[in-house]
């Protein structure tokens, strides 16, 4: 009677305390008692509790005391003294951390096991042994809990068995505690592995009873080390959705550097000589042609090859033509003025293009990925080049100039069919031009004019005129320009300095997020909000969890015209994704928005305010690392195995970030970007395209691959059913699994085999882009907007595996946002220095509260080692 008494008592007081959490659905549609809810501080007590002498650093004796009073252990203290009686009759734990324990925390534990199981030869019944141990191998193997029925134990040893058991079910009929909010989250008090924390503090805990999670900053440099450091430890795995959005980056990467290195830097080489031998043809037989246009248009040939790394005087000589007699004097030092300013990477006004505003000259030092090779550092530099160098359609000097390339394009159809390729593998990985291309140019006046249209020289020569400002010609093309820039110009500053309708030969890509960001910040002199932020981008696209961080952010950067511009964004997010649009780069922008789509049966931990910043942050540092893969091409909004000891391995647990809507939308991604690469390079593809999309093909297989895995793990968790148990083991092994993956995707044209072997920035998942640049003039605040990564992060969770609570570690990103002054744009290495030598910026204030102030070490005594 008392004790009912007292249970109606607790239940009482649960009630009024945390009303909300009565009748709470434990997420898989049961309904949860009140007196299944611990209060706070009864978790914290219990976990308190770690003064038990098992863990202490004595040698445990070969016996265990079955007097001994087991009322006031706590549950993870209580499995370790059960585990203990089975210990010494040589039970050979097949839960990892119980082996390490007894490994590691006896001197008999190991000489036991291989005395009674394994070694036949000792006794000279060795033919009964050898059955027996046998007959126990196979329970091991096929059916681990009959393992326990199959020691015999004393009566006194089942008895002292049966009360821990007991005690045990008393502790878990409090499955559940209320956390923030009198959120529902599962009672960490139960975990059965929370020793495997080496001391764990007081903020670990009451974040474990809270929110069921927390993260922890680490010292390691790739999201996979956390996975590899879990094995060495037999910490259950935790696979999060980051680690594999990292390895996609390292896939979208990999592709770049195949089609780039393989395919578009060839191509761009074999029609940029086409177009200056013709042209050096053409004014050596028509002579009366307009030497200084045509010598403009050879300069900015000569410019684009010289950076490509092919010295164009001696490449030209070598085909037979001199290059020196097409330039002249003039022609010659600007030639070299516009070389040596694109090295320097400062920004000035343009010799060349004869710029009113200084040309962005700092674009061209090479970011990203293009730092790794110096022919990556030349491509980067050639295509920036060619997308960047323009013609103004409001300057009829220089329209004229852009059209007068443009005929010339059309008399030359081998580099004109080498360029428009080029073009269209661009706009398959990264999308449409966003101002009008040339080549776009090439093909109107092709249709308008027909294709005579296209040849030079004057009525004397050719019969024909040069289209020049003021002929009919000239103002039917200037109008048709202006009706095709009114959708071709969206990522235009706001403050305008001069002329904005560009034509570029290969123009920078339009991306969503770009426009986003071209619009989400007040262009006025020292704005309060003077940069747009990634959170505009994320909430924008679905994620509410950017709602909360945002509002903080305005208030604390006030615009009045906020509301306005961003009501606007949502009809054009809302019309861009009615067209249906799929470049590789908007297929993982899609897959972002898919972090947090709430699914029924989703664990409770999900649920929390908490978890979804969390998965804001994972978007955040993913969308840093897609605008860093697509530094080059999208344009950039600017204000102006071995075996154990004859004993089969012990096994790890392991649980799967279970997002269904994720990791489906993930698998789709990979399906279509294989069929993109194949709709765009398979038709007439000869050797080299075929050899790299089997390469290409065979990556996307392996990462697909860790995708289906985790998708069936996610199916089998949010269905209340156990994973297989080789996906289990793979779980286990997804570490070195992720790290043989990332070394076949560094260099296209470099194996490594080993982490060891690899050097340089590849080896940090810190990396850097800048996304915006404000360039006001007279703004104090005017500066570059960098989005970034930073060195990986361990995220410890609460997850039920098997009926029974485990404290997971798994990786998550780490990201940052920051403005830093105008000239010299950050670079991986130089990032990576900041990063490791202290000096990287804050990470975003709404992100803090998940972290753990004090680091975290894993216990020494929980080390498995199979004897490799």
């Amino acid at each position: 009677m008392r004790n009912t008494a007292l249970l109606g008592l607790l239940a009482l007081i649960t009630l009024v305390l945390f009303p909300s959490c009565k009748g709470k659905n434990s997420g898989n549609g049961t309904s949860v008692p009140a007196d299944s809810i611990a209060t706070e501080q009864a978790c914290l007590d219990a976990m308190a509790d770690n003064a038990f002498f098992m863990l202490h650093d004595e040698d445990l004796p070969a016996h265990v005391d079955l007097s001994q009073d087991v009322s006031n252990l706590s549950y993870q203290n209580l499995r370790l003294l059960r585990a203990y009686v089975y210990a010494t009759h040589a039970h050979w734990f097949m839960e990892a951390d119980l082996n390490a324990f007894f490994h590691n925390h006896t001197s008999w534990y190991a000489d036991t096991c291989l005395a009674t199981w394994c070694d036949y030869d000792c006794e000279p019944a060795s033919k009964e042994k050898r059955e027996r141990a046998d007959k126990y191998y196979n329970l091991l193997c096929d059916n681990y809990p009959e393992a326990y029925n199959f020691i015999e134990l004393t009566e006194q040893e089942q008895a002292f068995v049966a009360k821990i058991d007991q005690r045990m079910g008393e502790l878990r009929t409090q499955k559940y505690t209320c956390g923030e909010g009198n959120q529902l989250m599962l009672n960490p008090a139960l975990l059965t592995n929370l020793h495997q924390v080496h001391k764990p503090h007081a903020r670990l805990k009451e974040m474990l009873v809270r929110y069921n999670m927390a993260i922890e900053p680490t010292a390691y440099q790739q999201l996979f080390n956390v996975y590899e450091t879990n094995e060495y430890y037999s910490m259950p795995n935790f696979v999060s959705t980051d680690v594999m959005l990292q390895a996609s980056h390292m896939y979208f990467s990999y592709i770049l550097k195949c089609v780039e290195e393989k395919m578009l830097r060839p191509t761009l080489q074999k029609a940029l000589v086409e177009l200056l031998q013709k042209m050096e043809w053409r004014v050596n037989t028509h002579p009366e042609a307009q030497v200084e246009a045509d010598r403009d248009i050879a300069i900015y040939l000569a410019v684009a090859l010289k950076l490509l790394g092919e010295d164009p005087f001696l490449y030209m000589k070598k085909c037979g033509s001199d290059l020196h007699a097409l330039l002249q004097d003039r022609g010659t030092k600007l030639y070299e003025a516009e070389v040596g300013l694109v090295m320097n990477g400062t920004d000035e006004l343009s010799p060349l293009f004869q710029t009113l505003t200084n040309f962005p000259y700092s674009l061209f030092k090479p970011r990203g990925h293009y730092t790794r090779k110096e022919e990556c550092k030349d491509y980067f530099r050639a295509m920036m080049w060619l997308q960047k160098g323009c013609f103004f359609q409001e300057d009829s000097k220089q329209l004229a100039t852009a059209i007068r390339l443009a005929q010339f394009i059309n008399t030359s159809p081998t580099a004109k069919s080498l360029l428009k390729n080029t073009d269209r593998m661009i706009a398959y990985l990264m999308g449409r031009p966003d101002n009008v291309s040339i080549l776009s140019l090439a093909d109107y006046m092709e249709e308008a004019f027909g294709k005579h249209a296209d040849e030079f020289g004057n009525e004397t020569a050719q019969g024909r005129k040069d289209i020049q400002p003021g002929t009919k010609e000239f103002k039917q093309i200037d109008k048709w320009l202006t009706t095709e820039f009114k959708t071709h110009n969206r990522i235009a500053p706001k403050v305008k300095n001069g002329p904005q309708n560009q034509l570029n030969l290969l123009p920078q890509r339009y991306t969503l997020d770009g426009e986003i960001l071209a619009h989400l910040y007040d262009p006025a002199v020292d704005a309060p909000r003077a940069y747009p932020s990634g959170m505009d981008v994320m909430h924008l696209l679905g994620m509410d969890a950017a709602k909360e961080p945002l509002d903080s952010l305005n208030k604390q950067q006030p615009w009045k015209d906020f509301e306005k511009e961003h009501q606007q964004m949502q009809g054009r997010v809302k019309e861009y994704l009615a067209e249906g649009n799929s470049t590789m780069y908007d297929e993982w922008l899609n897959v972002l928005t898919l972090l947090q789509k709430e699914e029924k049966a989703q664990p409770l931990f999900m649920n929390t305010r908490h978890w979804r910043l969390k998965g804001l942050n994972t978007a955040l540092a993913s969308w840093a690392l897609l605008k860093h893969d697509a530094i080059l091409y999208a344009e950039q909004p600017m204000a102006g195995e071995c075996g154990g000891d004859g004993l089969p391995d012990p096994h790890i647990p392991g649980y799967v970030e279970p997002n269904l809507a994720f990791w489906t939308g993930m698998r789709a991604m990979l399906e279509r970007s294989q069929g993109l690469l194949e709709e765009c390079f398979g038709e007439n593809a000869d050797e080299t395209v075929q050899a790299t999309l089997q390469d290409v093909g065979q990556k996307r297989q392996s990462l697909t691959d860790m995708v289906d895995l985790c998708l069936r793990c996610t199916q089998q968790e949010l269905g209340g059913k156990a994973i297989s148990p080789e996906d289990a083991v793979a779980i286990q092994h997804i570490g070195s699994t992720l790290e043989w993956f990332t070394l076949s995707v560094i260099d296209p044209d470099q194996t490594f085999a080993t982490w060891e072997s690899l050097q340089g920035a590849d080896r940090c998942v810190a990396q850097v882009a800048d996304v915006f640049t404000r360039n006001v003039l007279g703004c104090p605040k005017d500066g570059i907007l960098y989005a970034a990564t930073g060195l990986a992060n361990a995220i410890w969770v609460v997850v039920e595996m098997g009926g029974e609570m485990y404290l997971t570690r798994g990786a998550t990103y780490s990201y940052y946002e920051f403005v830093r002054p105008l000239g010299n744009r950050l670079t991986d290495e130089e990032w990576q220095q900041m990063v490791l030598g202290g000096k990287a910026p804050a990470v975003p204030e709404w992100f803090t509260p998940l972290f753990l102030k004090k680091p975290l070490d894993m216990d020494q005594r929980f080390v498995y080692s199979t004897g490799c």
